[in-house]
């Protein structure tokens, strides 16, 4: 990514939001998530999270074509679950419609521990400017330790949000989770879970698709 020079760093701290009005806009977003009202979240996400939902995406629709038994045997919990839902239940039918910002916020609303995570947030102090021209700030998620989150500013003054950090650490929880309560089972968990939240799973289906990642390097 293109280092920015000392005149565009000067230009965005003279025209940096002010930190009340980030917050606030934070503050709204998080409590969006915690009530499950998702209608308005995507205009707000901004930056890694985005790039992430669009290769994620671009997995769940079978276009990785570098993707291998090794890489999927590595994939972690939260990951793991997201591609049995969308492969293995009704919500296949919305991959076609789906697009990054959509894709992220399924990826946030099945995610378990996310609103656990999200109860807990509460954004800091201003920490400084990234080279794609967002700003961070300390984010902490009551567990000892800060993560940093980067804000953008759209055309229209509004804020975006990058948060992937939310989405990683919610996967972090999860999988301690599941090495306690599952004895590390994996896929004993996700059946589980989808059991839970009674969606019908079709293994089948699922199976289809692994098979069909794994032809791609039969040879």
């Amino acid at each position: 990514m293109t280092k920015l020079s000392a005149e565009e760093i000067e230009s965005l701290l003279q025209n940096a939001p002010s930190d009340d009005d980030v917050r606030l806009s934070f503050e709204a977003l998080r409590q969006q998530i915690l009530d499950g009202e998702w209608e308005d979240v995507p205009r707000q996400l901004g930056g890694r999270c985005l790039s992430s939902a669009q290769n994620f995406l671009k997995f769940l629709r079978l276009e990785h074509e570098d993707m291998t038994a090794e890489k999927l045997d590595r994939f972690d919990p939260a990951s793991k679950l997201l591609s049995r839902i969308f492969w293995g239940t009704e919500y296949r039918d919305f991959l076609p419609t789906l697009n990054d910002r959509l894709m992220f916020v399924a990826m946030l609303n099945f995610s378990p521990f996310v609103s656990v995570l999200a109860r807990e947030m509460k954004l800091g102090e201003f920490d400084g400017i990234t080279s794609d021209r967002s700003y961070l700030y300390e984010c902490d998620y009551g567990r000892g330790e800060d993560a940093l989150i980067s804000v953008y500013v759209g055309a229209d003054g509004a804020f975006q949000f990058d948060l992937m950090p939310l989405f990683f650490h919610a996967g972090e929880v999860l999988e301690l989770y599941i090495d306690d309560k599952f004895d590390k089972d994996t896929d004993a968990f996700v059946l589980k879970h989808i059991q839970d939240i009674e969606l019908e799973y079709d293994s089948v289906a699922v199976e289809r698709n692994i098979e069909r990642y794994l032809e791609m390097h039969d040879d």
